[in-house]
């Protein structure tokens, strides 16, 4: 980030020379209190229930305060706020996430160590009235800096959960139809740009409408699963699969030929009917039927694609199920 966006995103939060001169004053203080500010800070996230399960071992509490207190005192409070800073306060923002704090609570953090800062503040410069207020504006406006930048991180891995939510089938937890098309036009722009090759598969269940009509729909849902584990089971590194329909999967092979994309797919029908999957009147088992397509001049759309990889799926059904076909 260069200075003079740094210059305006400090603007922004209202933080001007006059703020950073007060930060300057007042700095030496705030570093002296800043252990008692934390020892207080801790007392009350250990009496609340969510944040206690998250800080109970002791060790990732120790780290915890260790990473709070740097950052307080070498960005915070210091004024020293570069490119660094923004990229410290939303890895902060991050691993929060990840711990799975929710955004209320990590939020009410940051108001909790304010009333505590502010606390500090009065019972120092209370003979100041002028200082004290300005160090009273300062400090509210680096912390709220520092939580909006963290909450960043938050917001931007909340969309890109719900992204990552819509583009999944719920039941098999494979990608879903807008995923294999999302991941199919980029296959094809790769193609057309870098000639990287690619295949398709089309995976059909053989007489799934009979496992629901004879099992029922929750042992119907189990043979889907157990299918759909079992495709990703087969492939590689890097290839994906996807609920297409009702009873049907794709599978992307990127930067595969036909050849090593139909061994790959013997594979996976092989893995399919060694499966089984409990049934109220014992196990049972299924069969796929496979079409593979490779991308190239005949196709240059996807749906050609799909058209040609679907026709293919068809040879394998007329020729009596449980086969690959090309």
């Amino acid at each position: 980030m260069s200075t003079y966006k740094t210059r305006d995103k400090l603007t922004g939060y209202g933080i001007d020379e006059d703020t950073l001169e007060t930060l300057a004053e007042i700095y030496p203080f705030l570093t002296s209190v800043i252990d008692e500010v934390l020892d207080k800070f801790y007392v009350d996230l250990m009496g609340n229930e969510r944040t206690s399960l998250i800080l109970r071992d002791e060790e990732v509490r120790l780290r915890a305060r260790i990473a709070q207190k740097k950052h307080w005192i070498n960005f915070v409070l210091s004024g020293n706020y570069h490119h660094k800073y923004f990229e410290a306060a939303e890895r902060i923002g991050k691993t929060h996430w990840h711990h799975g704090v929710s955004l209320t609570d990590f939020s009410s953090a940051y108001h909790r160590v304010l009333g505590y800062l502010t606390q500090f503040l009065v019972g120092k410069y209370i003979d100041s009235p002028t200082l004290l207020l300005n160090a009273m504006m300062a400090i509210q406006k680096v912390t709220f800096m520092d939580m909006d930048c963290a909450s960043s991180a938050y917001r931007r891995y909340d969309q890109e959960q719900q992204r990552r939510l819509f583009l999944i089938d719920q039941l098999t937890g494979a990608g879903n139809r807008a995923a294999f098309v999302e991941d199919l036009v980029h296959c094809l722009e790769e193609y057309d740009n870098n000639q990287v090759p690619f295949s398709i598969a089309l995976v059909d269940m053989d007489n799934f409408k009979a496992v629901n009509d004879n099992h029922g729909h929750v042992v119907g849902d189990r043979v889907l699963k157990t299918v759909a584990e079992a495709i990703k089971e087969s492939l590689r590194v890097g290839d994906r699969v996807y609920r297409y329909g009702g009873d049907e999967f794709t599978v992307l092979l990127s930067g595969t030929h036909l050849s090593e994309a139909k061994k790959i797919m013997e594979r996976t029908l092989k893995n399919v009917a060694g499966k089984t999957i409990p049934a109220r009147e014992g196990e049972i088992s299924t069969t796929v039927s496979i079409g593979v397509a490779e991308q190239g001049k005949d196709t240059e759309t996807a749906e050609k694609l799909i058209e040609k990889a679907d026709k293919a799926l068809y040879k394998s059904k007329e020729g009596g199920r449980n086969r690959v076909s090309v």
